[in-house]
């Protein structure tokens, strides 16, 4: 029966996985955030195969194939890149000038090459005499204390940009479930390491996994057009110069974004350009993930501006949303706590503290676009 269900529930996380890493390649457009999505549900599949080949296979034992042994080696590689993809996704997802380094592949090298040496040179008894609790101990001590070094400083990443930034407080909070999930994970796997419980665990495990994967595959769809910005990867050299000071003198410096009803067909009209040519150049030139989205930037940073300097009661809150293009009050709070995380009224209480929340910029990249072609204007 328990075999049954550790294949049925492996299989289940699998299809999962499956699911997660095809919706990455399709939905997201931030190579980065791409490629350690990606790597993040490789290497739960990776998990998965090892955990299946090592209950037929628990040692790298010499009478073993030459390909049984790439296999499980290669397996478990994947496996042991989980904590640190949850690490440096902390960090690419909520860094949006984040950049891959020297020393993240040596911190994933290490990890990698010593957890493999651990395994293969512990495991094979004909190298190392011990049995019983020390072989377990000698095994796990290493990889646990780095793979929970990685997910609480992964924690920590998530924690620490959220108070900053109120508007991505509901997906700190899922990445902090995430890291939580994946330390109670390490810490089952760790403790009823070959144990009598192991495949028991291994199938719970699983289990779990998959629940992840809906959770994250739920996040990644709510969330991508935060996944898809990531500043080192726009481009500040303009290939539509003109198209780009046209737009900035009426859209931007006569502030044409407060106009009631604007829509992008009204704004090229104005610009002299094809539709197309001006939804390309929003999204592949200024950043933008769409015409909607930069419409509300603009105003919502405008918002904050006046927000700052103005009183606290409703009437001006109304002047406000009306001067800034919006039909109705109840329109300018949905957008400005899509954008901030809060409300306007909250917003100025937040200012009244002191909160780092004001060194934002919803405009970022196209202020970095600016100062690099200030000459073109």
């Amino acid at each position: 029966m328990i075999d049954k269900i550790f294949y049925i529930s492996h299989g289940f996380a699998f299809g999962l996985f499956l699911m997660g890493l095809a919706l990455v390649l399709k939905e997201l457009k931030s190579s980065i955030n791409k490629f350690y999505f990606s790597f993040f549900f490789i290497s739960g599949i990776g998990s998965l195969f090892f955990q299946v080949l090592s209950e037929n296979h628990p040692s790298f034992q010499l009478e073993e194939s030459i390909a049984l042994k790439i296999i499980l080696l290669l397996t478990f590689m994947l496996q042991s890149c989980g904590s640190f993809i949850y690490w440096i996704l902390s960090k690419s997802i909520f860094q949006k000038d984040f950049q891959h380094k020297t020393n993240h592949t040596i911190i994933l090298s290490l990890k990698i090459s010593i957890s493999i040496l651990i395994v293969i040179f512990v495991r094979r008894q004909n190298l190392f005499i011990l049995e019983g609790e020390m072989k377990k101990f000698i095994i796990s001590i290493y990889p646990t204390i780095f793979s929970l070094a990685l997910l609480i400083l992964g924690y920590t990443n998530s924690t620490i940009e959220a108070n900053k930034n109120p508007s991505i407080r509901s997906l700190s909070k899922f990445f902090s479930f995430i890291g939580i999930t994946l330390i109670i994970h390490l810490i089952f796997k760790i403790t009823f390491l070959d144990t009598v419980y192991q495949k028991n665990i291994f199938a719970f495990l699983s289990i779990l996994n998959g629940i992840i994967t809906i959770i994250s595959i739920f996040s990644i769809i709510e969330n991508k057009k935060y996944f898809n910005i990531n500043l080192k990867e726009i481009s500040t050299n303009l290939e539509s110069p003109e198209l780009f000071q046209k737009f900035h003198l009426l859209f931007v410096l006569e502030k044409y974004y407060k106009q009631e009803s604007l829509t992008i067909k009204s704004l090229s009209d104005r610009l002299d350009s094809k539709e197309y040519i001006l939804r390309k150049f929003i999204s592949m030139e200024l950043g933008f993930q769409s015409f909607n989205d930069m419409l509300n930037r603009f105003r919502i940073d405008e918002a904050c501006r006046i927000l700052k300097r103005s009183a606290t009661d409703s009437e001006k809150m109304i002047s406000i949303a009306m001067d800034l293009g919006y039909s109705s009050s109840s329109a300018f709070d949905r957008a400005f706590k899509n954008y901030m995380g809060i409300t306007p009224r909250d917003y100025l209480k937040e200012y009244k503290k002191g909160n780092e929340i004001f060194t934002m910029s919803l405009i970022e990249n196209y202020e970095i676009l600016l100062r690099k072609n200030i000459p073109i204007l």
